[in-house]
Order: structure tokens, then sequence, then C-alpha cells
């Protein structure tokens, strides 16, 4: 019985390092700051020039938007919602997200462009 509790409380002694162990490399693993591979651009002044080519690949395909899918608003109304998407984003810091948006910005341009879209989903983007 005596062994018994000696291997028992040493198999628990054991148990409670190995948590322990594990808690620490935990604990230090949030202290070191992660590289991440960026998605297109390697640092902010980069993702903020392809947001800018982005911006403005969007204006100059706007009229053509809006007499192709016959949107019933102005071309100067549509380039102001453009202009108000851009800024709710403008705060964003993290290149990755900035880069998927930017992504999804030019799917959505080609879509737009090569009528690959429906007629209300497209005007949705403008309303």
């Amino acid at each position: 019985l005596a062994t018994t509790t000696v291997i028992l409380a040493i198999k628990i002694e054991n148990k409670e390092r190995k948590i322990f162990a594990f808690e620490m490399a935990a604990n230090a693993a949030r202290l070191i700051p992660r590289k991440v591979k960026p998605i297109l651009s390697v640092d902010n002044e980069e993702a903020r020039k392809r947001a800018i080519n982005l911006y403005k690949a969007w204006c100059k395909q706007i009229p053509y938007i809006v007499r192709k899918y016959d949107i019933p608003k102005s071309v100067e109304e549509c380039k102001q919602k453009l202009r108000d998407e851009f800024i709710k984003h403008e705060n964003l810091t993290d290149v990755r997200v900035i880069d998927m948006l930017i992504v999804k910005g030019q799917m959505e341009l080609k879509e737009c462009v090569n009528i690959w879209k429906q007629k209300k989903p497209c005007n949705g983007l403008f309303s």
C-alpha cells in the first residue's frame, strides 16, 4: 500500500510538472510576436498604393458600370458611395486584412466590368 501511494504521488507530481511546463511554453509563445507571411503587400505603404490603384480603377469604370447595369443613380453619386466605402476602411493597419479587402474589391470590379454579375447585386453595390 505504501509503494502504490508513493508511485501514485510521483505520477501526480510528474503530471503537474508537465502541465506547468506546457503552461509556461504557451505563455512564452504569446509573448513572442508572430511573423506571418503577407498575402500581397510587404508593408503598409505598398498596401496603400494597391488601395489607391484599386480606387482609381473603380473610378474609371463607374461610368460604364452605371450605363451597362442601368443603375438609377448618377455617376457622381456612385463615386461618392465608392469613396465612402474606402473611407470606411481607412483606419485598418493589418496588411493582411487590407490585402484581402483589395483582392475582394478587384474581384467585384472584374465581375462588374465583364458583366458576370446580375443587375440586382451590382445595383446593391451603389445603394
